[in-house]
């Protein structure tokens, strides 16, 4: 278990801190700010209120104060300049945990290395994945499988959008190889599509022999915290590739 002085006890806060929603605004055709904030989506700063579509990406880990956040910060830092042809953000981010509390900062080991790797940790709080999150992602990062079978059971569309974030960045390259693509105009009906496409080929992809988890670095060592931010900071860096070169496409 770890030290509180390195990161906050998950399980049995006596007085969470509310997580402040109304911090950014982020909002979605015919939805209202306010009342994604009641139910639980925390908005984006790289999105804005333009009634745009845009492609949501979010990051599942198990307290969301290490790796989730980490990965949603990597991909904020690497996809927020891709915009669209009206000059608006085509991807927002963010992410959650399937055993957590709302509220909590995010572990200072884990936020040093996100910033080495060029990420903001500075404004992270943790939020509960809940139903929100998965009705707007769409693109589901889970750290482990265990996280995707978790999200699935309880959130079964999960399946057509969610893979490990390892294995995501393992099928991508197979996906724009060896499956025809389709032919959309708009980037981000493209983007859902060929996610759509990922996820019923994945069983085809070249496995990966060292499995698609990341180890939870809580409460461990500094070196596998900084072992852990390179596999992230490496698949973010090849799904940024392929995002791009998709939206662009």
């Amino acid at each position: 278990m770890a030290p509180l002085a390195r990161a906050p006890a998950l399980m049995r806060p006596s007085s969470p801190p509310r997580r402040p929603c109304e911090r950014h605004a982020m909002t979605f055709p015919g939805d209202d700010p306010s009342r994604r904030a009641r139910r639980g989506w925390r908005p984006d700063e790289s999105a804005v209120d333009s009634g745009a579509p845009v492609f949501t990406m979010l990051s599942v880990c198990t307290g969301n104060i290490c790796r989730s956040p980490m990965a949603e910060q990597l991909l904020r830092a690497s996809l927020a300049d891709v915009i669209s042809a009206a000059g608006t953000p085509l991807f927002a981010f963010a992410s959650a945990g399937v055993a957590t509390r709302d509220g909590y900062p995010m572990d200072p080991i884990s936020a040093r290395f996100s910033a080495q790797h060029g990420g903001d940790p500075s404004n992270h709080l943790s939020a509960v994945l809940s139903e929100a999150f998965v009705g707007e992602a769409d693109l589901m990062l889970t750290m482990t499988r265990d996280h995707l079978i978790d999200a699935s059971r309880r959130f079964p569309s999960v399946l057509l959008r969610g893979f490990t974030l390892l294995e995501f960045a393992r099928v991508m390259p197979f996906v724009l190889r060896e499956v025809p693509l389709p032919t959309l105009e708009d980037p981000v009906a493209r983007l859902r599509a060929v996610v759509r496409l990922a996820a019923a080929h994945r069983g085809r992809a070249p496995r990966s022999e060292s499995g698609d988890d990341i180890e939870d670095p809580i409460g461990r060592s500094e070196a596998t915290h900084e072992r852990v931010a390179a596999q992230i900071a490496a698949a973010v860096a090849d799904i940024s590739r392929d995002l791009r070169a998709l939206a662009r496409r």
